[in-house]
C-alpha cells in the first residue's frame, strides 16, 4: 500500500486564557484515520503563555491526552 503525507501541520490548543473565559483543552490534536501516513514538520503546541499579569499558563491548565 503507497503511504500517505501529512506535512506542515501547525496545532494550538489554548485560547486567550482570560480568567473569565474557561481553557482549553482537548483530546487529541491530530487523529490519522489512515495507516502509512509519513509526518514531517509538525508542530503541536500546548499554550505556555497567556495574557492575565503573570503571562503563565499552570500544570493543567489547556490540557491535551494526546498529540497524535
Amino acid at each position: 500500500m503507497n503511504p500517505g503525507l501529512a506535512y506542515d501541520l501547525f496545532t494550538r490548543v489554548g485560547g486567550d486564557n482570560d480568567p473569565a473565559e474557561k481553557n482549553m483543552t482537548c483530546h487529541s490534536q491530530v487523529i490519522l484515520y489512515s495507516g502509512n501516513v509519513i509526518i514531517d514538520n509538525s508542530w503541536l503546541w500546548r499554550a505556555d503563555h497567556d495574557v492575565s499579569s503573570d503571562g503563565l499558563v499552570h500544570f493543567g491548565e489547556n490540557y491535551v491526552e494526546n498529540g497524535i
